[in-house]
């Protein structure tokens, strides 16, 4: 393969990425607007996210979980969202609530200047933060649910995100 060839190639990789991440962060942020939580019939149970490496307090950082493969490839409503101010490079954030055991996934979007939308470059590149449960690379576009999921049996579970900046 050329020069010219491998560019256009990595062009492409980085417009599916771009356009897999404007996606998600316009789910998460309709989800946070409506506020709507996931409740089923279970036993209270606490997932804890960590969200590591934040560029900056601007903004409000986006969060959506997933309890549904289904839900998560299509970018349809999670099974919970929460918006929270940024105070350093580092959050935790709390889904607590009557959550079916099973698996899960989270999305998060650092919406830094506040406007609703994930901002781009002229060529497209993100220029805010994103990041997904289990820190999958991001070489071939969104990555999928097997790469982001989690199980949790029931009690209380931890994972830890680490944001993703292109800029």
């Amino acid at each position: 393969m050329n020069k010219a060839a491998f560019i256009k190639n990595i062009q492409k990789s980085q417009i599916i990425i771009i356009s897999a991440v404007i996606t998600i962060s316009s789910v998460v942020l309709s989800s946070c607007r409506s506020a709507e939580h996931y409740k089923s019939k279970g036993e209270t149970t606490e997932i804890r996210i960590k969200v590591d490496g934040i560029r900056s307090k601007n903004g409000k950082l986006m969060l959506a979980m997933y309890h549904d493969e289904n839900n998560f490839t299509k970018n349809l409503r999670p099974a919970a969202a929460v918006q929270r101010m940024i105070f350093g490079k580092s959050t935790d954030v709390v889904f607590k609530g009557a959550f079916s055991p099973g698996e899960f996934s989270i999305a998060v979007f650092h919406d830094e200047d506040g406007d609703g939308t994930m901002k781009t470059s002229s060529g497209g590149i993100p220029l805010e933060g994103f990041g997904f449960s289990g820190n999958p690379p991001l070489s071939r576009g969104k990555p999928g649910w097997k790469e982001t999921k989690f199980t949790v049996e029931s009690g209380s579970h931890s994972e830890t995100i680490q944001m993703i900046y292109i800029d």
